[in-house]
């Protein structure tokens, strides 16, 4: 039981273009210049006087989190009063914005920008606003990426599709599985397997529950209060899912469309809903008869498995359950109820505004992404594999 969960999820990630060595065939340099981030925001108006004041920050060498503590610090408040709308890492040239609860004028600028320094940031603009900034507030970020391609293979894998993409590209948009990338999974996975190893304490295979989590009154009793899990670490169980879930559909179905029982998403990367504040919801389960997934403007979505997660029917039901007895989680299964809430994630990504260009055995690479997708996957995905879709439901940011 504990083996096919672990080994079907590395199944996936392999598929996906990366392993517990790294990716395949290209790397990463780990100079902040060669990897950089901007946030894509939407923000509200700027205010003249209001109680917040929002920060865009330039850094590198240190994560938001430091930067978070540095702020707090220095102005003496508490870390959970800063607001961020995502976390950055360390190893990149990053710029986002961040929230403190002081108003415009009573701002320090000096002791901003010395608090700032201490952790190898530096201050590009303040403005004030209503509120805190909160986690997920951000629209996306926009990548600039320089990365070396070792193998002979994957080099002329870049020339070959950045030949293709420029000769059909024109006037439409590229979508690419939105596997998570393996910055979710812990170095050489070892996030994976810890919060496996927590989710089947107190567990045993003879223990019932349902395939959305619900367990049975004994279990529950049995299953210590210390066991729970962490937000975090059940997030790395319904990804390593999730992916084993994006793996066999693309192995079963390629990029078809949207299977009678499937579940859905708004497809954002073909309106501007996004860009007026609407958060994407998972739709129903899909009806065969209706339109087909571009003219219905939908994605397929798979799970993040939780206690309260949308349940596919249908043939989408079958595909997973499929799934679930493959990794020795269903049909009975406690566990799931202890990885959170549950949601879903759409199948497939839209790497807007894509540019690639080779430099010797360098390739430079910019585009900018939605947020919760992983920038490594796309370029792990499109040097890896010949199959990728373009759709006639362009996009553009402006």
């Amino acid at each position: 039981m504990h083996d096919s969960f672990i080994q079907v999820g590395l199944r996936a990630c392999e598929h996906a273009g990366f392993n517990a060595q790294g990716y395949k065939g290209w790397s990463l340099s780990g100079n902040p210049e060669d990897f950089i981030v901007r946030e894509w925001m939407n923000k509200p108006e700027t205010l003249d006087d209001a109680p917040h004041t929002w920060l865009e920050i330039e850094k590198e060498g240190s994560n938001t989190l430091d930067v978070v503590k540095a702020l707090a610090k220095s102005l003496n408040f508490n870390d959970r009063d800063i607001g961020f709308a995502g976390r950055k890492d360390k190893n990149a040239r990053t710029c986002q914005w961040l929230s403190i609860p002081l108003e415009k004028k009573s701002i320090d600028v000096a002791q901003l920008t010395d608090a700032l320094a201490s952790c190898s940031a530096r201050l590009l603009r303040y403005e004030s606003q209503a509120k805190k900034l909160k986690l997920g507030q951000l629209l996306g970020n926009h990548f600039e990426i320089r990365l070396s391609l070792e193998s002979e293979r994957v080099r002329q894998r870049a020339h070959d599709f950045i030949k293709e993409y420029q000769r059909q590209a024109k006037g439409q948009t590229l979508l690419v599985p939105n596997f998570f990338g393996p910055q979710r999974f812990g170095k050489e996975f070892s996030g994976l397997f810890r919060a496996w190893n927590k989710s089947c304490d107190g567990t045993s295979s003879g223990e019932t529950g349902d395939l959305k989590g619900g367990a049975n009154e004994d279990s529950k009793k049995r299953t210590p209060r210390k066991q729970w899990l962490s937000k975090f670490e059940g997030s790395v169980l319904q990804s390593t899912v999730f992916n084993a879930w994006l793996s066999k559909r693309i192995h079963d179905h390629g990029y078809a469309g949207l299977l009678e029982g499937e579940l859905h998403v708004g497809n954002r990367y073909a309106s501007d809903a996004i860009l007026r504040g609407e958060s994407h919801k998972a739709l129903e389960p899909y009806d065969a008869t209706g339109p087909q997934i571009l003219e219905q403007r939908r994605l397929p979505a798979g799970p993040l498995l939780g206690a309260k997660t949308l349940m596919p029917t249908g043939l989408g039901m079958t595909k997973l359950s499929e799934l679930c007895t493959l990794m020795g989680i269903a049909p009975a299964n406690p566990m799931i109820a202890k990885w959170g809430r549950g949601d879903v994630r759409a199948a497939f990504i839209a790497p807007l505004n894509l540019s690639l260009a080779m430099e010797g055995t360098t390739l430079r690479a910019s585009f900018s992404l939605f947020k919760g997708a992983y920038a490594t996957t796309v370029i792990a995905w499109l040097l890896g594999t010949e199959h990728y879709l373009l759709c006639n439901c362009p996009f553009e940011i402006s």
